[in-house]
């Protein structure tokens, strides 16, 4: 399991020269991904020389995102997750952990969500839509919430790309 020392200095919120952060809706806006790319071609980034890798989230009926399928390279994964949560506050009630499966790994950002974010407002879901593996870890319990901050910086610096 990623330690919390270990996640906080891993954490990255700057993108190298030549990169951005491209980000999809799909399904009328219940489907959202984001992903790195090249900054001139918009195209995915396939490469082991520049950040790689995205983050996917559906809106449930309740307008709680949870999020998919994460991968990114090492660094790079609070910064996908941050703007996820972002977007799911602006467009909904929040970011929550897939309701079905949760690894170590994603275990651990929902662990520094919980406790080490102040800048995260956290609420707790009700008890009777929770699932034992839900219930079984703490802070995979909340729905997830935060201002615009690393959008808006990401905006300005015009590194995220809406399509």
């Amino acid at each position: 399991m990623v330690s919390f020392r270990h996640f906080v200095e891993s954490m990255i919120t700057e993108l190298p020269e030549g990169v951005v952060i491209i980000r999809k809706i799909f399904a009328g806006g219940s489907g959202v991904i984001f992903f790195f790319a090249d900054s001139e071609t918009h195209q995915e980034i396939e490469d082991n020389y520049r950040p790689s890798g995205m983050i996917d989230m559906q809106k449930d009926p309740h307008e709680l995102f949870r999020v998919g399928n994460v991968v990114a390279t090492r660094g790079y994964g609070p910064l996908l997750h941050d703007l996820a949560m972002e977007f799911a506050t602006r467009h909904g009630i929040g970011l929550g952990p897939d309701s079905r499966e949760n690894s170590p790994d994603s275990i651990a950002v929902w662990n520094f969500y919980l406790n080490s974010r102040p800048d995260v407002k956290k609420t707790k879901l009700p008890e009777i839509s929770l699932n034992n593996q839900l219930r079984s870890h703490p802070s995979l319990g909340y729905v997830y919430s935060k201002a615009d901050t690393m959008t808006s910086r990401l905006k300005a610096w015009e590194q995220l790309i809406e399509l």
